[in-house]
């Protein structure tokens, strides 16, 4: 069951992929282009090395929904606006809740692969593991404004992705992100330890 819940949703994931790629090839978006392409290798990584990593499902599903938004909000526009640049709320744009939820995820994945290996000292020691998970999904959402950079060097995506102070504000809402997400899994573990 879990082996065709894996492929349904890489099958499901693989679609949508290939679907902003010719989105993106019809738009002449070279950034979203390169981008989907980066994450069409990466479902590949994942769909070889999950069998052995053991990720939890939900986790994989999510992982899946957040790129879909990710890529929609980069090339669906309403109207002149592109999705990414719309205001939820105040000074709140879409981008800053795609890399809140990046943050959120990326903590819950790095939890997800770090919890069997991590030493029983440091796994009871909430701080110093909650620590470790945020730092690692930080570093998973460095790696994000990396590509983004690259986007921008050679693909002259620069007005698409944005300045510095949007680069400064991607990584403080990938920290809130990681935090809440942290916050959580201490609170799950808590109720776990104690029933």
């Amino acid at each position: 069951m879990s082996r065709i819940i894996h492929s349904r949703l890489a099958l499901f994931t693989l679609f949508y992929l290939v679907a902003f790629l010719a989105v993106s090839l019809v738009q002449r978006n070279t950034e979203f282009f390169f981008y989907t392409i980066v994450l069409i290798v990466m479902l590949f990584v994942v769909v070889v090395v999950s069998p052995r990593v053991r990720l939890e499902k939900w986790i994989m599903v999510f992982v899946s929904l957040f790129l879909l938004l990710h890529l929609s909000s980069g090339q669906i526009y309403i109207g002149t606006t592109r999705l990414y640049d719309m205001y939820l709320i105040s000074d709140f744009r879409v981008d800053n809740l795609v890399h809140l939820l990046g943050g959120f995820l990326s903590t819950f994945l790095a939890y997800n692969l770090l919890e069997p290996f991590i030493q029983y000292r440091v796994r009871n020691n909430p701080l110093t593991f909650s620590l470790i998970v945020v730092l690692l999904a930080l570093g998973m959402g460095s790696i994000n404004e990396i590509l983004e950079f690259i986007g921008v060097i050679f693909f002259d995506a620069a007005d698409g992705v944005g300045g510095y102070v949007n680069n400064a504000k991607d990584q403080v809402f990938n920290l809130f992100g990681t935090i809440l997400a942290a916050v959580v899994i201490y609170v799950d573990r808590r109720f776990d330890a104690d029933g």
